[in-house]
């Protein structure tokens, strides 16, 4: 990143990777990023799931969704919005949680400039947080905190 600031600061385009757990929780990741006075529309929110149709919506404009049903025998991708979704380049990528590795392998060949992972382990990510809280807006609030502190 060439402009002058926080990672935070000059991260726009941002994509924010989970495990699927029900379709509150995907508002909640929703109304999170919203209410840092983050652009809803630069922003791309991908939950996984190992489970078909789990309650998932696909209605929501930026929510992504990935399952292991779009998964071929040997790891090829059937789903055509994830695929695009690779394409764009992020500022910033969040991943929370622990991800599957089936699933970690994808999203290592996405192209972001910074990447955090909050209570997870991931080699290719630049920082990895630990956090004691699982609600969306904590999560995401602590990693704009940290973000914000480093130049």
């Amino acid at each position: 990143m060439i402009t002058k600031g926080s990672v935070w600061d000059v991260s726009k385009r941002i994509l924010l990777v989970t495990d699927f757990y029900n379709q509150d929780q995907v508002l909640e990741y929703r109304d999170a990023i919203k209410s840092l006075d983050l652009n809803i529309n630069d922003c791309e929110l991908l939950f996984f799931t190992n489970k078909e149709n789990n309650g998932m919506t696909k209605e929501l404009a930026s929510v992504n969704y990935l399952s292991s049903k779009d998964l071929g025998f040997f790891g090829k991708i059937k789903n055509e919005a994830f695929l695009k979704l690779m394409k764009r380049r992020f500022d910033l990528m969040i991943v929370i949680g622990e991800i599957d590795k089936r699933f970690l392998k994808k999203i290592e060949r996405f192209k972001f400039e910074f990447g955090v992972g909050v209570n997870s382990q991931i080699s290719f990510i630049n920082i990895n947080l630990k956090m004691n809280s699982k609600d969306p807006l904590e999560l995401v609030n602590f990693t704009k905190k940290t973000l914000q502190k480093l130049q």
